[in-house]
């Protein structure tokens, strides 16, 4: 169906291959489906899904501080440490030439997505994978790293500004609560602090 749209475009191009600053076109999503497919294929044991579960959360919170770094009028992704990951090799010339290089400028955090949209969106998947974690973790060390992802997230989502993220958080939330409902005498101790720090 992918392939069809694309194809029933009359930009057929642009719809494979998308346009610049927005690269996903139809060959993004045929990637996204390979990636799904491999994962549910080779991803079988627990131990695998501990692996992305964990790895997942890991690359949100470097993703909430660089977005949080952006809010507060720092963008790692601006720095002289960075740049020349940002900036095609054929154009490093013209910094030494004295012209200025800039990546996006926008008043919202927009973290590695390049998209403010995107960051919002990718914080309000992470926030209830992180909520599960802190409130079902038995280990005292992990609720306590769970909190902090879970508050960084809440900082990378406010910080993007996306009304989209902030009503798709909404609805995980309710659903999360009427999924964990059953549960809440067991854990209702580690709902205060984190309703306190909210």
């Amino acid at each position: 169906l992918i392939a069809l749209s694309a194809l029933a475009s009359p930009y057929i191009h642009m719809a494979f291959w998308g346009f610049y600053e927005r690269g996903e076109g139809a060959v993004a999503y045929f990637c996204y489906l390979l990636l799904f497919m491999i994962a549910a294929t080779c991803l079988k044991g627990d131990g695998d899904k501990r692996v992305i579960f964990y790895g997942i959360l890991a690359a949100g919170v470097i993703q909430a501080l660089v977005a949080g770094g952006q809010y507060l009028g720092y963008d790692f992704l601006q720095s002289d440490f960075y740049r020349p990951f940002l900036i095609p090799a054929e154009y490093v010339h013209l910094l030494e030439e004295g012209a200025e290089l800039k990546a996006r400028i926008t008043t919202k955090a927009y973290g590695f997505t390049y998209n403010p949209n995107y960051l919002g969106g990718y914080m309000a998947m992470l926030f209830p994978m992180g909520l599960v974690l802190y409130l079902y973790s038995s280990s005292l060390y992990l609720a306590a790293a769970a909190l902090v992802a879970v508050l960084l997230f809440g900082l990378g989502l406010a910080a993007a500004l996306s009304s989209g993220a902030f009503l798709a958080l909404g609805m995980a939330l309710i659903i999360l609560f009427f999924l964990i409902l059953r549960d809440i005498k067991v854990f209702y101790k580690r709902l205060i602090p984190l309703l306190l720090i909210i």
